[in-house]
């Protein structure tokens, strides 16, 4: 793991606002969707890295803050229309988090095709973090 230099400030500053502005957070992220190369921590080996973008970061701060409003008020949940839709994204959620569990089972012992559509190479099958992450990003498109 490998924090950018931009990371750096930006890691900073959604601590800052984290605990004494948590409103700004929301507009970060909404500011840095253009920003789409801009990473705050680079994960993977050289040669193949993947970037935790900044509009990811600000958006995962103002929800975990926003989750952690939600479960010390309890307001949220009482709500009739929210419960159907929560439980369904909580299902979801769980569900998604539950098929991590297949690549660490599995330990290499199965081999699957490489990614690249013009290769016919496999290669056998280990958890990574970039398991985790293909599983962040489709929850976040919920």
């Amino acid at each position: 793991m490998q924090i950018t230099p931009i990371g750096a400030v930006l890691i900073l500053l959604g601590a800052l606002f984290f605990f004494a502005k948590p409103g700004l957070l929301y507009w970060c992220a909404i500011f840095f969707v253009p920003f789409s190369s801009t990473a705050v921590v680079n994960v993977g080996s050289e040669g193949s890295f993947s970037g935790l973008q900044a509009w990811m970061f600000f958006g995962t701060l103002w929800l975990a803050r926003e989750a952690g409003g939600v479960i010390r008020t309890r307001n949220c949940w009482y709500r009739g229309q929210m419960r159907g839709s929560v439980r369904k994204l909580l299902v979801f959620s769980l569900v998604a988090l539950i098929s991590l569990v297949m690549p660490l089972w599995i330990d290499g012992r199965l081999s699957i095709q490489s990614a690249a559509y013009s290769s016919a190479d496999a290669r056998p099958l280990f958890f990574s973090a970039q398991h985790v992450r293909r599983v962040l990003r489709i929850t976040r498109q919920l």
